[in-house]
């Protein structure tokens, strides 16, 4: 009895949150979404993802976000790039991350053996040596490499949870490894404006402790499209 409610009913509840296959199933094409950022409703960067479907009937998924540095108080453009390889069964393969922060590069690297996700720092590091990391994926769950830890998500319903394995860019940047297991939830339901139009959206939040913010925000429509985030004082709209 303590092992069918330690692990079978956890895992049974699980079945149908949301992940990869949900995400990806129906993309058969290139997509493209752009988001332009916003602090307090000044332009000061923005976020490009590309979804590509492969030949072998896995996944592609590549993001790039460029922020003003002199916007938010620094001396020079901030960048993060990744690349996030699904395989066909939809489940994590392996992705890389570069990123650039006051003219310091750092990248991170991840591979999937088994159930375990492997994480490697190159590149500058705190102790001038790379650094190794391992989680034990557990269940239906997506990556975050991003200022946000969201992707966009159909078929949400309120009460819906999912993990989101997270890596903080700017913790990147230095050269620390600090991945975090947190839990997405969809809240509720809002209307919101958008491009003219009331628009209704799942409002999903996930808490998160990075120095930016303690908690992240997106609003998401049936079809699984983000029109808006917030990661503490920063904004990302959806821009066409």
């Amino acid at each position: 009895t303590l092992l069918v409610k330690r692990d079978v009913l956890p895992a049974f509840g699980r079945r149908g949150d949301p992940d990869y296959r949900r995400l990806l199933l129906k993309k058969q094409n290139y997509e493209e979404t752009t988001m332009g950022i916003y602090v307090s409703d000044q332009w000061i960067g923005s976020a490009r993802e590309v979804i590509r479907p492969n030949s072998d009937g896995g996944y592609q998924v590549s993001s790039e976000t460029e922020l003003d540095g002199a916007r938010l108080g620094l001396k020079s453009l901030i960048s993060f790039r990744s690349m996030t390889n699904i395989d066909e069964a939809f489940h994590l393969a392996s992705f890389e991350m570069s990123a650039q922060v006051l003219g310091v590069d750092a990248s991170v690297r991840g591979t999937v053996f088994e159930d375990v996700l492997i994480i490697c720092t190159e590149g500058v590091s705190a102790t001038g040596q790379a650094e190794e990391k391992r989680i034990k994926l557990d269940g239906p769950m997506t990556l975050s490499t991003g200022l946000s830890p969201f992707t966009g998500m159909p078929e949400l319903e309120v009460g819906k949870e999912w993990t989101i394995v997270s890596l903080d860019p700017f913790e990147a940047a230095r050269g620390s490894l600090s991945p975090e297991r947190r839990r997405a939830r969809v809240e509720k339901k809002e209307v919101i404006e958008f491009e003219g139009k009331q628009v209704e959206t799942f409002v999903v939040t996930v808490a998160m402790r990075t120095f930016i913010a303690r908690e992240a925000t997106a609003w998401i429509t049936k079809d699984g499209e983000i029109l808006k985030q917030r990661v503490g004082p920063i904004e990302m709209r959806l821009e066409r």
